[in-house]
């Protein structure tokens, strides 16, 4: 963002009393080098977790004000979930496990399947899901509370949803014949909400729930807590909107000045102005809040620029809120125009970091050049900090908390002297003052500083071999080296434009993200840095044998696992069970299944784990078999030409984190099939969320349905397979179907 627009905005907030009160509210795009999902902001707003997609990956992240993006485990498919006050703990999934990440880069993983999420802002309190819900305490390990999943039909499923920041409080809700919320006490007690209410968000003080919730008509939303009890929020002014999804997504309660205030996002009519959100069948959506709850929301938009005035970036209309901080004062959110952004109602003084300057580049430049860009590398910038040039400001573009890119000017390098760069960031009520980063010196000279813009490769699998690298840029010379670590590398010179330098194998043995630059001995100069990311080596598996077996075998089972990224301590786990493996090749393990684990029908997961590197590979899917039973033959009455004999002809998937499975089942038999009811749908072992009722109660000779299962799917990506098993019962005996359904 140029400075001349931060600077118009900082005199418009002097006149409008901001100088007085000591207070400046700020909107800005997140510039996000990727497609961005938060999950969870922090207490104060100041950190997020995030899933951030690029052409690598989808990768976990943590966001702070201070220090931009982090990614959490580079290159690995993952996102983060939750995070605490402090931003030094981070919990979510990575690949199919779920991982605690702690700051320095120790972290902690769980057997696939697995994930986790919405942390308490101490950071020892998170929902971990397995085949069931947790809340996990990370001090003592263990599981306070619990959430099985308890079959389908007349039972029911209970899914934790969110943690109060406090944690004091879970929300979620059930379904089955059982399709309320619930409010669970940590400490003890629980509240039942009405049926077809789904609490999304909690205050920070786990005191008011609100949601979206079916009348039997219409999707509205609804607040809830003890003291007050249950209430439907007033919707927008207009006729309400039946067709397409209207369900509401509500991010946010807490409780402002005259009570509870709820943000979010709700279906709007196609030619609304404030849409910022389409739906995947072309829904329009936009971002409202309740200010009171007694009065319909306002559009979050008009309540930044006519309440709170909030300036900066242009705000374009509003879409995705994804959380609030605990008092209501950050805001995140995405949108069609302008993409994720963050808006801070009220800035105080305390609330700016101050600016820390780290490296700039180039550090050289010659007397008499053109004008160039300067690039100002450290933490703690804001879109309205500015590059001073000898305490001068310099027209600056905000990229992101850690870069700052500012033009000088062909006439500020006339001839040889030295130059004082800093970076200023002034307090946006009052120009004059600020918070000030320390100095780095810029030579006017008779050189210039090398510059790097590309590597190849970009980063390794950890524990790789040595490797050559090529680092692509400008003014190099023949006594150029590359710095990989801190550490200078044997460099040969190829062209004023590339180098190409030799990394040891010890460079390449752990996971991280490593500083890359070119040193010029004869200027004692320094380039910009670029990152070189070397991954974790994670183990996969593509293949086991055998894949399922019988119930009780009379004997032990010996398995082979096929796959990459084996190493010697490796282990084989097998539904929570580690297995004693055999070391064959880094793409062959070979362990033995007791046959006490096979005693029981069901899917099982299996995996590898590299204590090494304390992470799982993908999880794998191995079948016990039912011993086969002759069915009694039918009875009599079961239609002309024989039984019924029923039959999955196809299956597909609708991939999310709560995925529709669709299975067309067919009677290929000579007989009706009457009286028929479900008692069991499941995808590769875990039931779904709702059975549809009444289901399969009868199906004629040659004919066929299709029925709809919802499934928690929130590790899901494209190319995995499952087994969608659907049973029931009926008058003519038991029956029970298959099929193989791939994500696409």
């Amino acid at each position: 963002m140029k400075r001349g627009f931060w600077m118009a905005f900082m005199l418009a907030a002097m006149l409008l009393g901001n100088l007085t009160t000591g207070r400046a509210q700020t909107f800005e795009y997140l510039r996000a080098p990727g497609a961005l999902s938060i999950s969870q902001l922090s207490r104060d707003g100041d950190f997020f977790a995030a899933r951030l997609t690029t052409l690598e990956a989808a990768e976990a992240v943590l966001w702070s004000i201070t220090d931009g993006w982090e990614r959490l485990f580079p290159g690995l498919w993952g996102s983060a979930n939750g995070v605490s006050a402090d931003g030094s703990v981070v919990v979510g999934g990575v690949g199919d496990s779920a991982f605690v990440w702690r700051r320095g880069g120790t972290f902690l993983t769980f057997a696939p399947p697995s994930n986790a999420w919405s942390m308490n802002d101490a950071g020892n309190l998170f929902i971990l899901w397995r085949n069931y819900g947790a809340l996990r305490d990370l001090t003592s390990g263990a599981d306070l509370k619990v959430w099985p999943s308890q079959g389908t039909g007349s039972a029911f499923t209970a899914q934790p949803v969110k943690l109060s920041r406090d944690g004091s409080t879970v929300i979620g809700y059930r379904s089955g014949s059982r399709r309320d919320g619930f409010v669970d006490r940590v400490g003890g007690g629980s509240f039942n909400l009405p049926n077809y209410a789904f609490p999304q968000a909690v205050s920070a003080d786990g005191a008011w729930v609100a949601g979206p919730y079916h009348d039997g008509t219409l999707w509205q939303t609804f607040l809830w807590s003890a003291s007050t009890g249950f209430r439907v929020l007033p919707q927008l002014p207009g006729p309400p909107i039946t067709q397409g999804n209207t369900t509401p997504r509500i991010a946010g309660v807490w409780v402002g000045v005259g009570g509870p205030r709820v943000v979010g996002m709700v279906r709007v009519a196609n030619d609304d102005p404030e849409a910022g959100w389409y739906g995947s069948e072309g829904e329009r959506f936009a971002a409202v809040i309740w200010v009171d709850p007694e009065l319909p929301p306002q559009y979050l938009r008009q309540y930044f620029q006519n309440v709170h005035q909030l300036q900066g970036d242009p705000i374009y209309p509003l879409g995705v809120v994804y959380d609030v901080s605990a008092d209501g004062n950050v805001i995140v959110g995405n949108s069609v125009v302008g993409g994720p952004w963050r808006a801070e109602l009220a800035t105080t003084a305390s609330m700016i970091p101050t600016p820390e300057l780290h490296a700039i580049s180039p550090e050289t430049v010659a007397a008499g050049g053109d004008s160039f860009t300067l690039r100002t590398e450290g933490r703690g910038f804001r879109p309205y900090s500015v590059v001073q040039w000898n305490g001068s400001a310099l027209p600056t573009t905000f990229i992101s908390p850690t870069q700052l890119d500012a033009v000088v000017d062909a006439s500020l390098i006339a001839s040889p002297h030295g130059v004082q760069i800093a970076v200023n960031t002034p307090y946006p009520w009052d120009p004059n003052d600020g918070k000030r980063s320390n100095e780095l010196t810029l030579t006017v000279g008779q050189g210039a500083s090398p510059v790097i813009s590309a590597l190849s490769p970009v980063g390794v699998r950890a524990g790789s071999t040595a490797i050559s690298l090529s680092v692509m840029g400008q003014n190099f010379t023949s006594q150029s080296q590359v710095e990989f670590d801190g550490q200078l590398l044997s460099s040969t010179f190829i062209s004023p434009n590339e180098l190409q330098a030799n990394v040891p194998p010890e460079l390449l043995e752990n996971q991280g993200s490593f500083a890359v630059r070119v040193y010029e001995p004869s200027l004692n100069d320094y380039s910009n840095t670029l990152s070189f990311v070397v991954t974790v080596a994670v183990p996969s598996i593509s293949r086991i044998t055998p894949t399922s077996v019988l119930e009780k075998p009379s004997s032990d089972v010996p398995l082979t696992v096929r796959g990459a990224g084996f190493q010697q301590d490796s282990r084989v786990v097998f539904s929570g069970l580690e297995l004693p493996a055999t070391f064959i090749s880094s793409n062959e393990l070979r362990a033995v299944i007791p046959k006490s684990q096979l005693a029981t029908p069901g899917i099982w997961y299996l995996s590898v784990f590299n204590p090494s590197v304390g992470m799982y590979s993908n999880g794998v899917t191995f079948r016990v078999r039912a011993r086969p039973v002759t069915p009694p033959p039918p009875p009599p009455g079961t239609g002309p030409g024989g039984s019924p004999s029923l039959q999955a002809v196809s299956a597909s998937i609708a991939p999310n984190v709560m995925s529709q499975v669709f299975i067309t089942i067919k009677n290929v038999g000579g007989g009706d099939m009457t009286g028929g009811r479900l008692t069991s749908a499941t995808l590769s072992g875990f039931p779904t969320t709702l059975l549809p009722d009444p289901g399969l109660s009868g199906l004629g000779a040659g004919q066929s349905v299709q029925l709809i299962f919802n499934f928690m799917t929130p590790n899901i990506r494209s190319g995995q397979s499952f087994v969608i098993r659907v049973s029931g019962t009926s008058s003519q005996g038991s029956w029970s179907v298959s099929r193989i359904v791939t994500v696409p």
